[in-house]
């Protein structure tokens, strides 16, 4: 009767050991099993694509930290004699608004932006522009490059912005095909930290 349960649980420590194994060569090898995959041939289309990304986050986080807060500054609205002051600086052609000022009938605008609203207007910036990521180069080549539409996800850190962008990206090329469907950019700014300041 002791020998029945001691082979018993011999065989459940046998079983949890494999279980284990398992798992450990699962996790240790996932990515090679699973990952991208992109042929070397393809890589240069996706570096391309990569370094756009950066491009158009670094090109919105300048106008935003130029424009205090703001890639989108609203509608102007202009002086007059019952309130001398618009709702934007003119400041060498960049126009920058106030975070507090008074509308034209004198109604108190509080317009300072919070970190989301400065993710949102980054995600759109550069949603509105990733598609004209030129892919010419490649296309002369030979190159069947699909691209659709993005979905970024904006976080803005004290020390760096990061985005992931969601767009699948399919290229084509004599006998090999790659799809890479998430690209993530860490860029390098102060930006959350100025904010919080």
């Amino acid at each position: 009767m002791i020998k029945n349960r001691l082979g018993q649980v011999t065989i459940f420590v046998i079983v949890a050991l494999v279980i284990v194994g398992i798992v450990v060569v699962f996790i240790s090898f996932k990515d090679g099993l699973f990952g991208d995959n992109i042929p070397s041939s393809l890589q240069p289309v996706y570096a391309r694509y990569d370094a756009c990304i950066s491009e158009e986050v670094s090109n919105g986080i300048k106008l935003l930290e130029s424009q205090g807060g703001r890639i989108d500054t609203g509608e102007l609205t202009r002086a007059n004699d019952f309130n001398p002051f618009s709702t934007h600086l003119n400041f060498l052609g960049i126009k920058i608004p106030y975070w507090y000022g008074f509308s034209e009938n004198n109604i108190v605008i509080n317009n300072v932006p919070t970190l989301g609203d400065m993710e949102s207007e980054i995600e759109n910036f550069v949603s509105e522009r990733l598609n004209d990521c030129d892919f010419s180069d490649f296309t002369s080549r030979g190159f069947v490059i699909d691209k659709s539409n993005p979905i970024l996800s904006v976080n803005v850190e004290d020390e760096e912005v990061l985005v992931s962008v969601d767009a699948p990206l399919s290229v084509n090329f004599d006998e090999q095909s790659a799809v890479k469907g998430n690209h993530k950019v860490s860029f390098s700014s102060k930006l959350g930290s100025l904010y919080k300041s």
